[in-house]
């Protein structure tokens, strides 16, 4: 469920920009086509946060949780980094692979140089809900998708395209990351820190 909730949303929004224009919605599509090439690193770590987390917490020791966590949203951080430098001087060749209209080129390239920077945010909910549903707690998993998606990612968006432009609804969905990564990843450790792991059976 929770892995269904990040395309649900990319919909609604696909449906909020339709307003702008067609020109607008196939830029949209081919930008998060591409961003979702970008973001496959960050999916590998928080399928491999799974069995890292579980394993630790299985054997009592939070801390290394904790500390899994950390690094991974590190790594998230330095690797929004280089999308962001990437795709500043990338974007509009590579979209260019996809589509020879330049208003679509123009529309997709805007989408890169403003939202890969803040994909760490979306990159820090996948890791914590993949390290929470080995912890035995996937509801609360679901609900770090759902506080990124249905609290943040539609709400702003849709504010944007009511009052301002197609680039504020961009913009929104920066915000909507960024804000998404602190809550989230806040949240994550704050719970490691006021929950002790189980202790493993006696031999």
């Amino acid at each position: 469920m929770g892995n269904a909730v990040n395309p649900i949303g990319i919909a609604i929004v696909t449906a909020l920009i339709a307003a702008f224009g067609e020109v607008v919605v196939a830029g949209f599509g081919v930008a998060t086509r591409v961003e979702s090439l970008a973001v496959i690193p960050m999916l590998a770590l928080s399928s491999a946060i799974g069995p890292f987390a579980g394993q630790n917490w299985g054997a009592g020791k939070c801390d290394r949780v904790a500390e899994a966590l950390r690094f991974s949203y590190a790594v998230c951080a330095f690797w929004a980094a280089i999308l962001g430098l990437f795709f500043w001087f990338a974007a509009e060749p590579i979209v260019g692979v996809f589509s020879q209209d330049e208003k679509v080129i123009g529309a997709a390239t805007t989408y890169l140089t403003i939202v890969p920077l803040s994909i760490w945010g979306y990159g820090v909910v996948i890791i914590s809900a993949g390290a929470f549903n080995a912890l035995g707690r996937s509801h609360y998993g679901l609900g770090l998708y759902l506080v990124r998606t249905a609290l943040l990612y539609v709400p702003l968006s849709f504010i944007a395209a009511q009052f301002a432009t197609s680039d504020a609804v961009f913009y929104a969905i920066a915000v909507a990351n960024a804000v998404a990564g602190i809550a989230v990843g806040s949240f994550a450790l704050y719970w490691l820190s006021h929950h002790t792991a189980p202790q493993p059976a006696a031999a």
